[in-house]
């Protein structure tokens, strides 16, 4: 998922911010972790307490919160490229046939 989720992002960004945006991506993770554990720990705790069904808490949470993550990258979309009108990665597939042109020419 944090492939997928980089590599999209850096097809929104413009190629001389992308060092910024993966260190941005790597703040919000460090600090993601830090409050991911303790929050595990606590929704554990709480399931513990209240027995029955709510023993598996964390996962349910965790599977909420990955859900929701999956709905909205589904509507995420790749820009078009505003000069040619095409997608990037039409742009990548015209760049590699035009070097094998020029190489067998």
């Amino acid at each position: 998922m944090d492939l997928l989720i980089r590599s999209v992002a850096t097809t929104l960004v413009d190629s001389n911010h992308v060092a910024a945006l993966y260190t941005s991506i790597a703040i919000v993770e460090s600090i993601a972790s830090c409050i991911a554990a303790p929050t595990i720990a606590v929704l554990y705790k709480w399931g513990m307490l209240l027995g029955g069904q709510f023993q598996g808490l964390p996962f349910l949470v965790v599977g909420g919160l990955l859900a929701f993550c999956f709905f909205g990258m589904l509507f995420v979309t790749l820009p078009k490229n505003t000069e040619l009108g095409q997608r990037p990665e039409d742009l990548v597939d015209e760049l590699f046939v035009q070097e094998e042109l020029h190489i067998t020419a």
